[in-house]
């Protein structure tokens, strides 16, 4: 292969790009095979956003006349995916089979609100929907996380490459945090009931890995 000033790379220099999609999100790829080695570099980048008006829902509710609550709330939001990731490949056959240690940034995160479906009762008064407020959810993973995997990456047709790559992102614990707006923000007992929401949900999603399964199709240099 020559560059644009007449320099020919080495034998055995396979540079790739690839468009790859999967569980990380949908981005480009670049990737050099070491001449003479086992060894390759892999860099790149995913994104992808998703909306949904019904995440999920929970009712709220306290059977207090007098400072109890019922909101029923469904909660809408999105989902983005946005990270980046350097990768170390060791080719131990010396053929498209490849192991994977690497390091990601990453900026994914699902922000939702809920809002009361219908009337909402706040201790003896009955608020509809715009006036009841509302409750605020986030969910933040760790900025930087491990990679580790496998995959392999080779030629289907002429110098057009199919990869497949799969492991775990180590992303730890996420950050979940909850916030309320409006009269029901007021009750020490429904901010309670909120802050143990979202606990529950703290626990329910909490692994620590994630798992990362990703095609792609690109062309080899």
């Amino acid at each position: 292969m020559s560059t644009a000033s007449g320099a020919t790379l080495p034998l055995g220099y396979e540079p790739t790009v690839s468009a790859r999609v999967g569980t990380l999100g949908i981005g480009p790829e670049v990737s050099v095979r070491i001449p003479h080695s086992h060894w390759g570099f892999r860099g790149n980048m995913n994104f992808f956003t998703y909306n949904d008006s019904s995440i999920y829902r929970h009712r709220f509710t306290d059977s207090n006349p007098r400072t109890g609550y019922d909101l029923d709330a469904e909660f809408g939001g999105s989902f983005r995916f946005f990270n980046g990731g350097l990768t170390t490949d060791f080719y131990p056959l010396g053929t498209g089979f490849r192991l994977s240690l690497g390091v990601y940034g990453v900026g994914n995160r699902v922000t939702a609100n809920a809002t009361p479906n219908g009337a909402a009762r706040i201790g003896r008064t009955v608020y509809n929907v715009q006036d009841a407020g509302r409750v605020a959810l986030k969910i933040l993973p760790n900025q930087v996380a491990p990679y580790v995997g496998f995959g392999y990456a080779g030629r289907i047709v002429s110098n057009i490459v199919f990869s497949i790559d799969a492991g775990i992102l180590a992303e730890g614990d996420p950050r979940v945090s909850m916030t309320t707006e409006g009269p029901a923000a007021a009750l020490p007992s429904f901010t309670q009931n909120v802050e143990k929401e979202r606990r529950r949900i703290a626990h329910d999603i909490n692994v620590p890995v994630y798992p990362v399964l990703e095609l792609g199709l690109g062309y080899r240099f």
